[in-house]
């Protein structure tokens, strides 16, 4: 239940908050219409929302405008550009980043007025929260996507599907780095915290996001589109905790594959299992904590699947992926 309208307006804000949301979208049909929905339910808020389309093919923008949104055509730029368009249109000086797919709660206005008011306060602040899956009673979900949005306090970065700062924020760090075809949201948090920039994840800011992997395949093909920045060049690959490991896992499988047909036996492919096996178990262990094991265990299979996808991400090209 959202406290009544005194309680949110006089106690935390002196006026009616005013915010843009900024939505950036490619063949989001399915799932537009409600994202704008949960915006335009918020009762205490004066909302500016901006779909800024990458060139669909399909009705998201037609869908988009009925739902009262003012729509952006940028086709043939970076999700960042689509960021930083929509941020140089907004009307309002707070604005919240969410992706197409991405529903805000019933809980997230009355968390948001805090938020609102932090930011009127001090605008260099970047904030907001890792989204929950829809449906966490999938292994996938349960093992992997659940348990990272339990784990916000591990993070170092806002993811931008779900962003909150400011345009003075934005101004400061030159927006979006619109060269970056994914690990935007990485980038821009890293800058502002070398600025002094306040970052940090605020677990009361609860929004569902609707397009997480369905299954093992899609899982798949996220990590590789989002592993695919890591390797494109030395400095990115040093910068980059998960591009060390799969180049790890890439040599250590490559050496017991070569040494294992070398020497016509399975001992080294049994040793590269045993190693997998670790390193899956110490990936979940980093990600979720040392407690509790059985989740870790079932959670490293999942992991296995994660620093695989990213160890090949340099030698299959996958384009935009949704999520």
């Amino acid at each position: 239940m959202i406290p009544e309208e005194n309680n949110l307006t006089k106690n935390i804000v002196k006026e009616k908050p005013k915010v843009s949301f900024v939505i950036p979208a490619l063949n989001e049909e399915r799932e537009i219409s409600d994202t704008i929905s949960t915006i335009s339910k918020l009762n205490f808020i004066d909302c500016d929302i901006i779909v800024v389309d990458n060139g669909s093919t399909d009705k998201t923008r037609s869908l988009s405008m009925r739902s009262g949104a003012k729509v952006i055509l940028a086709p043939d730029v970076s999700i960042a550009e689509l960021r930083n368009i929509g941020a140089r249109n907004s009307l309002y000086s707070v604005i919240v980043f969410l992706d197409a797919d991405v529903c805000i709660s019933e809980s997230w206005e009355a968390a948001f007025l805090n938020t609102y008011k932090k930011l009127t306060e001090n605008p260099c602040i970047i904030t907001g929260n890792r989204c929950l899956p829809e449906n966490d009673t999938k292994p996938l979900n349960k093992y992997w996507f659940s348990r990272l949005s339990q784990n916000i306090h591990k993070s170092f970065y806002i993811n931008s599907g779900h962003m909150i700062t400011t345009k003075l924020a934005l101004e400061a760090l030159g927006g979006f780095n619109s060269s970056l075809s994914t690990s935007e949201d990485y980038d821009l948090c890293a800058r502002a915290k070398s600025s002094g920039i306040e970052v940090f994840n605020d677990e009361r800011l609860i929004a569902i996001h609707k397009g997480y992997p369905k299954n093992i395949l899609e899982f798949i093909i996220r990590e590789l589109w989002h592993g695919s920045e890591d390797f494109k060049s030395l400095t990115k690959i040093n910068n980059s905790r998960v591009a060390k490991v799969a180049i790890l896992n890439g040599l250590t499988l490559m050496t017991s594959l070569i040494l294992s047909t070398l020497n016509r036996t399975l001992y080294y492919l049994e040793f590269y299992m045993i190693f997998a096996m670790a390193l899956s178990l110490a990936i979940s262990t980093v990600k979720f904590g040392a407690t509790p094991i059985r989740k870790n265990i079932a959670s490293s299979f999942f992991a296995y699947i994660y620093i695989s996808s990213r160890t090949l991400s340099p030698l299959l090209k996958i384009g935009r992926h949704r999520n």
